[in-house]
């Protein structure tokens, strides 16, 4: 098995310090594979990948938390559901942020030479169960250094959303997390521009377009930042007349925790 790791690793554990693009895509591609499979118990989700979880982490030398790499924390935040599901509400499994958090396939989306992440993670907490990082979740948290923008719901007609920003109106495809999301007119979200990056048009140009997490406040915390849970993401798309600088880049960065 060492040996097998190291060949799709492509490094051995004297070498390794973090890991590299190719282990990245390599934990992208078996996120995707996993979470399409059925599990008896879906609170077993994060225990069931563990070991494989282990081998990556001595052959990296990264930290692994809640089905993410610390050392490319903000890219693994990328991930989408294209067909949500209901999802098991017994017990604390994951935070929202990880894909770990829904019942459903997900898509996770590689890094282009070109993409810009507009966060950047500040703190990350995680609490197990047992001294045993790779032990069940009781508890976490993720502090980034973002802008989080106030939107009102203003026409919802799945999978399209109309929101009322502070700098304007814009309508998007939203791909929320769970089936159980229900917005509606007036309700009041927020979003986090996450990555900026770029296809090409017929002709050749460059089109920008931007990753959006949506969040929802938590009003219950007593914690000295905003705390928000992931909803579900966006895309913003220039090609599609949203004003993506106005939209994403109008308001200052700051800490925002995650949980």
């Amino acid at each position: 098995m060492d040996s097998l790791m190291e060949h799709r690793l492509g490094m051995n554990p004297v070498q390794a310090n973090r890991m590299t693009l190719g282990t990245f895509n390599l934990w992208s591609d078996l996120v995707q594979q996993y979470s399409r499979c059925n599990l008896t118990r879906h609170s077993d989700k994060l225990h069931a990948i563990a070991g494989i979880a282990k081998l990556f982490e001595e052959f990296t030398g990264d930290e692994y938390v809640a089905g993410l790499w610390k050392s490319y924390f903000t890219a693994m935040l990328d991930w989408r559901v294209f067909e949500p599901k209901s999802c098991d509400s017994t017990g604390y499994r994951a935070p929202s942020w990880s894909w770990a958090s829904v019942d459903s396939p997900v898509r996770t989306f590689g890094l282009s030479a070109k993409a810009e992440f507009l966060v950047e993670l500040a703190k990350l907490v995680i609490e197990t169960r047992t001294p045993d990082k790779m032990s069940a979740i009781v508890g976490a948290s993720a502090v980034l250094k973002a802008r989080v923008i106030p939107v009102v719901c203003q026409s919802i007609g799945m999978p399209f959303a109309t929101f009322q920003a502070p700098a304007g109106k814009f309508k998007v495809q939203i791909y929320p997390d769970t089936i159980d999301l229900k917005l509606t007119d007036g309700d009041k979200i927020s979003y986090m521009p996450l990555k900026l990056d770029y296809q090409y048009g017929e002709s050749g140009e460059r089109i920008p377009y931007v990753v959006c997490l949506m969040l929802e406040d938590n009003a219950q915390s007593l914690a000295l930042q905003s705390q928000y849970r992931r909803l579900g993401c966006f895309v913003l798309r220039q090609e599609y007349g949203n004003e993506i600088t106005a939209l994403c880049f109008g308001s200052e960065t700051r800490k925002v925790e995650i949980i």
